[in-house]
């Protein structure tokens, strides 16, 4: 395959885990907004978003953070840290999605009920950890979006997982 001197794959063969940050560099709020965006824009199992991002711009928070991170210092010092949290209410997720959709209105709620029983139907199959590892993958996606615009940006990143039982 020819490597790709512009456009995104030269952003992403630029793009690496970065193993120390700056602590007196801030990431421009534009940028993270940038960045933010790009995570609400990517694709997710029925649009249904099965993920919830925190951004943590407080030092100390930071602090605490990076002691439930293997104490790796990047957690501290980057200038945001967005936390993706995988989410298991899905079938409220659903209804919310329905009411977005059809604003409430009940012509447009019976058009939607197919597509909201093939949601309720596909989750309904899935119960506890299945819901919860399916939740993650598409968050995953998420993250891979939020990588790619970090890339897109040239704003070092540094992907940590942390689980919690």
């Amino acid at each position: 395959m020819k490597k790709n001197k512009t456009g995104f794959l030269s952003q992403l063969q630029w793009r690496f885990a970065t193993k120390k940050f700056d602590p007196k560099k801030t990431m421009p709020d534009t940028d993270l907004q940038t960045i933010l965006e790009a995570i609400r824009l990517s694709p997710s199992s029925f649009g249904l978003q099965q993920y919830h991002v925190y951004v943590i711009q407080n030092k100390k928070i930071q602090n605490d953070l990076m002691k439930l991170s293997y104490l790796q210092r990047q957690v501290a010092e980057a200038s945001a840290v967005l936390v993706f949290c995988a989410r298991t209410d899905i079938k409220k997720r659903i209804n919310d999605y329905e009411q977005l959709t059809t604003q409430g209105k009940l012509t447009e709620k019976l058009k939607f009920a197919p597509v909201k029983l093939i949601m309720n139907t596909m989750v309904g199959r899935r119960k506890g950890q299945e819901l919860l590892a399916w939740s993650t993958h598409q968050t995953y996606i998420a993250l891979g979006f939020a990588l790619a615009a970090c890339a897109e940006l040239k704003i070092d990143s540094c992907p940590r997982r942390r689980t919690e039982n």
